[in-house]
């Protein structure tokens, strides 16, 4: 008797387990494209950076130039 109580609650876990893993692949899933989303709003900020940085170092020099 004790080992068929424990089988039933072994395979009562394996279910609650099974869905879980369900819920988190299904988490998983909605994360990964705004993970990617972000990673590249992030890149293009950088991007944007670096250009207006170098525009501003530019005019500093056309500006130290005309001195």
């Amino acid at each position: 008797m004790e080992m068929g109580v424990d089988s039933v609650r072994v395979r009562n876990e394996l279910v609650k387990l099974q869905w879980e893993n369900g819920q988190l692949g299904a988490l998983l899933a909605k994360a990964n494209p705004k993970i990617e989303y972000t990673v590249e709003r992030h890149k293009m900020a950088l991007e944007q950076y670096a250009n207006q940085a170098e525009d501003l170092r530019d005019e500093c020099l056309a500006v130290g130039a005309a001195r």
